[in-house]
């Protein structure tokens, strides 16, 4: 059949003939334009004035009544028939669409066709300016192609039903763009999961930031990193120097501030008091250990808590020490002299070894070795360590993909504590890169990485408010190594203070325990002597 011309004063439809069919997912344009294809159509728009014909049809109408083609009605109501809602919901967007200034506005520009420039429309319609093409009016509902627009005042509540299953960002987007739009969504979307507190409790742990190396010191034994290793139920001090990577392992009788310092002040006798001692916080943050330091003219500097990344010279002194630790358990050699050899053993990357470095010579061990080879010669290797460094940073910092942030103090965070994350605020900065404290919601106060922090937006919920009423355990113990004399967490209903003796670290409870819930511990009357 040859083309044929229409000529149309209804201008979206130049546009809807012009757009391929696959592209059309309306079902109700996508069928006429299927049941048009053997004509050829070719439309083109002429003004209803011209239209001489067709207005005079329309004018002349049939005194005998017609009756609707059934297939032409099913096309016509294609779209509201599939729509699946309740009649309630479907009676509160109806109702809501003719109550909102943009919708309803929209519904009138389609009756009655939009003006030509869009200074000429009501400021609530012009974010629908550039899609009336491709909208249209059925049953009293606007419909973008295949989505039903929602008016302003039920937004919110069609977010909330997105976001039933707490599902992330894009999938949510993409579950909304099936059925419904608004101006605007996605940053709606995007905002909303943002504020959810659940998703926030439950999201996954943070990226890693770049890398902040430790700096390398000018002389050896200037900066030692110490940790703690256990095994085969024993305990040792593992030591490390940042310079030289001479490892030291002391065992311990137990890790108790007394002990490590018996340990340190051994090395010390050995190698001299380093400028610098850094490591966990368990046991240098004690009082003792501070007092020791301080005589040995020493600045101790800790990591922070559950961050044993930023101590990771000493966490691998104590990897190295446990691997060397089963295989002499298993051979049957000397823990000591295994440390011998691999003290004179070059590092990976050069090829002096640590007793090289921080002796300037190699120690005579059982591997047989010529007089000139054990004589002194000075060997520099900072800026080669530093170039090794530079290269372990390049690799890290490939996959940190978190930039760095910076807390003030007052900003709401949340705190990675387990598997979930905690409310609170900042209250200061430490002299560490990225170390700061915290104040729970509930009370109590810990220091935290960066990587334990992240800024919240949200609101607490009814769990954070069963949450704070439990006795914050880690802050207490905080306040215990830092040596409060008195620790008070409020706000507390239940509880009305907490005293701790800083020099016995005892915890006595002015007032009767409660349960989580808020009732009563009772002692059972078997216990309080009266039988």
């Amino acid at each position: 059949m040859p083309d044929v011309l229409f000529q149309t004063d209804h201008q979206p439809l130049i546009h809807i003939f012009k757009k391929p069919i696959y592209k059309i997912t309306n079902n109700r344009l996508k069928k006429m334009r299927l049941k048009l294809l053997r004509f050829q159509p070719k439309v083109e728009y002429l003004p209803g004035k011209y239209m001489h014909i067709a207005d005079l049809l329309s004018r002349n109408c049939l005194e005998d009544p017609v009756e609707d083609d059934p297939e032409m009605v099913e096309v016509v109501h294609e779209v509201t028939k599939y729509i699946d809602m309740s009649l309630n919901v479907k009676a509160d967007l109806v109702r809501e669409t003719a109550n909102d200034p943009g919708l309803s506005a929209v519904m009138q520009y389609y009756q009655e066709g939009w003006p030509k420039n869009n200074k000429d429309i009501v400021n609530e319609a012009k974010p629908y300016w550039k899609l009336r093409m491709d909208i249209f009016v059925e049953d009293k509902l606007v419909i973008l192609e295949d989505r039903i627009i929602i008016p302003v005042s039920l937004r919110k509540k069609v977010l909330k039903n997105l976001h039933t299953a707490h599902l992330g960002v894009e999938k949510t987007k993409s579950r909304a763009r099936q059925s419904v739009y608004w101006p605007g969504m996605s940053n709606d979307i995007t905002t909303f999961i943002k504020e959810c507190r659940t998703c926030e409790r439950h999201s996954a742990k943070n990226k890693h930031e770049p890398l902040i190396p430790h700096d390398i010191p000018q002389l050896r034994f200037q900066k030692i990193g110490i940790d703690i290793l256990h095994f085969n139920s024993k305990d040792f001090l593992v030591v490390e120097d940042y310079l030289s990577k001479w490892l030291e392992i002391k065992p311990l009788s137990s890790k108790s501030s007394k002990a490590v310092i018996d340990a340190l002040r051994s090395i010390f006798s050995t190698h001299g008091n380093p400028q610098i001692i850094f490591g966990d916080n368990n046991p240098l943050n004690s009082h003792e250990c501070h007092e020791f330091a301080k005589s040995m003219g020493s600045v101790i500097k800790t990591s922070s808590p559950e961050y044993a990344r930023s101590n990771g010279l000493a966490e691998k002194g104590v990897h190295i020490a446990k691997q060397m630790l089963k295989k002499c358990s298993d051979s049957g050699t000397h823990i000591l002299d295994a440390l011998k050899e691999y003290n004179n053993t070059p590092l990976t990357g050069m090829n002096v070894s640590p007793a090289e470095i921080l002796m300037s010579r190699k120690c005579r061990t059982l591997v047989p070795i010529l007089n000139k080879n054990l004589e002194p010669k000075v060997v520099k290797v900072k800026q080669v360590l530093e170039r090794l460094q530079d290269k372990v940073k390049s690799q890290h910092d490939l996959h940190a993909n978190r930039k760095p942030v910076h807390f003030s103090q007052g900003d709401s965070v949340v705190v990675r504590r387990g598997k979930k994350w905690q409310k609170g605020n900042i209250v200061r900065k430490l002299s560490g890169n990225r170390s700061y404290v915290v104040e729970l919601l509930g009370g109590g106060q810990l220091r935290r990485n960066t990587w334990h922090l992240k800024h919240s937006s949200t609101k607490p919920d009814r769990v954070d408010a069963r949450e704070n009423k439990e006795i914050d355990a880690d802050a207490i113990l905080a306040n215990i190594r830092a040596g409060e004399k008195k620790v008070t967490i409020n706000p507390n209903p239940t509880v009305r203070a907490v005293s701790v003796p800083a020099a016995q670290g005892l915890m006595t409870f002015e007032s009767r325990q409660t349960t989580r819930f808020g009732r009563k511990i009772l002692k059972p009357h078997r216990y309080d002597g009266s039988c």
